[in-house]
């Protein structure tokens, strides 16, 4: 029932639910979830959660928790591409040079 906005039998109350979900989007952005704040990867995850909000719900029965595994796999995958762009524009350095 936390989720409920509204009704599609009524749509006298279509400005609550614009404001609903403006405040649920607020308070989930990515800046605002505590297990996203101090991470080093927070700006280039996706939605900062790694995931879906269905899928966070289902696994923590909260929508503003991300699921632990997903933020480590996700740190993995970003820290192996920015290692292979690295190595890779070392390497077309070397290669200009020459």
């Amino acid at each position: 029932k936390e989720f409920i906005m509204d009704t599609i039998y009524d749509g006298s109350n279509q400005g609550s639910f614009y404001k609903k979900r403006d405040e649920i989007y607020l308070k989930n952005k990515i800046s605002s979830i505590e297990g996203c704040k101090g991470c080093w990867a927070m700006k280039i995850c996706y939605s900062g959660h790694s995931g879906c909000i269905g899928a966070f719900y289902h696994e923590n029965k909260s929508i503003s928790k991300p699921i632990k595994s997903n933020c480590t796999l996700t740190k993995e995958v970003f820290e192996n591409v920015i290692y292979k762009i690295a190595k890779y524009r070392k390497h077309e350095k070397n290669e200009e040079e020459s």
